[in-house]
């Protein structure tokens, strides 16, 4: 059902970013992961079909199932973690995208990778 609702909302012109929202964390049921695994697929149809922004995020700020996250990484589509952070990239992005004209964004994956990396610094100390 997932995969077919993002179809009915791909092709809509109105809507320029499609934020999925999956939590699989590690450890998950076999079945949670096919689940997460059908709802990437559908994340890089709309990255491969579409010039639409699209990320997938969790509610949780820890670790996704690494067999989905390689396949998100390898697919270059940004998944972020936690509802905070996740709130504010697409907040700091859509203003970003307003005062440049672009079309889209592209930069989810530095903010998470900048995320991660306040995260251990405030841990190390």
């Amino acid at each position: 059902m997932y995969p077919a609702c993002v179809s009915a909302i791909m092709d809509d012109p109105g809507i320029g970013l499609i934020a999925m929202s999956r939590d699989t964390p590690v450890g998950v049921a076999q079945r949670e992961i096919e689940q997460s695994m059908k709802i990437a697929e559908a994340a890089v149809r709309v990255k491969k079909e579409t010039d639409k922004a699209v990320c997938l995020f969790s509610n949780f700020s820890r670790d996704f199932d690494p067999e989905v996250a390689r396949y998100l990484r390898e697919n270059q589509v940004p998944y972020l973690q936690g509802t905070a952070g996740t709130s504010h990239a697409i907040h700091r992005q859509l203003k970003n995208t307003q005062h440049s004209g672009e079309n889209g964004w592209k930069n989810l994956r530095n903010h998470r990778l900048q995320q991660k990396r306040r995260s251990a610094a405030g841990t190390a100390l």
